[in-house]
C-alpha cells in the first residue's frame, strides 16, 4: 500500500569509541547504497553537541522506505555504519506530515 511521501528518522548515539569522521565515511559509503534504492529522495545528517545523531530519510513511500530496510540491515555498503551504531540508542520512526510551514 503507497501512503506517499514519507521522512524516515533514526535517532541514536555512536558506539564508544567511534570518531565522528570515521562514522561519517560510513554514511558516506551508505548513502551511495540507498540513492540506488527504489523511491530514495534524500538523506540529511544532524548531530548536537552532546554525541546525538539524527538520520533523515526522505523516501517518496512508506513502502519504498520498508523495503529498504529489509535490505539495508545485510547490504555489504551498510556494515560500517551499522558497526558504528549503539544499538541501544536507537530509535526509528516514520512520522507523516500534519502540516508543513514555509
Amino acid at each position: 500500500m503507497n501512503q506517499g511521501a514519507v521522512v524516515e528518522v533514526a535517532m541514536f548515539e555512536l558506539k564508544e569509541g567511534i570518531a565522528p569522521k570515521a562514522f561519517l565515511a560510513a554514511a558516506e559509503e551508505a548513502t551511495g547504497w540507498l540513492r540506488n534504492r527504489p523511491g530514495f529522495l534524500a538523506r540529511e545528517l544532524l548531530a548536537d553537541n552532546g554525541g546525538k545523531w539524527i538520520d533523515l530519510v526522505r523516501w517518496a513511500s512508506l513502502d519504498d522506505a520498508h523495503s529498504a530496510a529489509d535490505e539495508f540491515m545485510s547490504a555489504t555498503e551498510t556494515r560500517a555504519l551499522l558497526d558504528a551504531i549503539d544499538p541501544a540508542t536507537l530509535r526509528m520512526l516514520h512520522p507523516r506530515s500534519v502540516v508543513r510551514y514555509d
